[in-house]
């Protein structure tokens, strides 16, 4: 889902000065962006290492460059929807903290910011 929407999101953002956004795009990018944040901060309570966090990072900043121009025009500020995501991740994680389930969510997780992180 997370390569699909930012497919989506530099296909729109190229040509964004030309014509207005499709309706929708605007909810497409904001749960995009706290759906990142959400899982970087969840990794990083699951013990994610520091290079891991910060690569997958670096991906999710190559994914949104080029976009600024939208999100301005959207107004949105992709940063602040990126940190707000962590925020959601803290109160997530901290839901599972205890739960018989933990371990398999912390496992996905870091799994799945591994192999994104990977790509940059």
């Amino acid at each position: 889902m997370r390569q699909a929407f930012f497919v989506v999101l530099a296909c729109l953002s190229f040509g964004a000065h030309a014509q207005p956004a499709p309706a929708g795009i605007k909810e497409m990018i904001v749960t995009g962006g706290l759906s990142s944040g959400k899982t970087y901060q969840v990794a990083e309570h699951c013990g994610a290492p520091a290079e891991t966090l910060k690569a997958y990072k670096v991906r999710f900043d190559a994914d949104t460059k080029g976009g600024e121009q939208l999100y301005a025009s959207l107004g949105i500020n992709i940063e602040q929807v990126f940190l707000q995501g962590r925020k959601e991740g803290d109160a997530f994680y901290a839901s599972i903290k205890a739960a018989p389930n933990r371990d398999v969510v912390c496992s996905q997780t870091l799994a799945l910011v591994k192999s994104q992180g990977a790509r940059h």
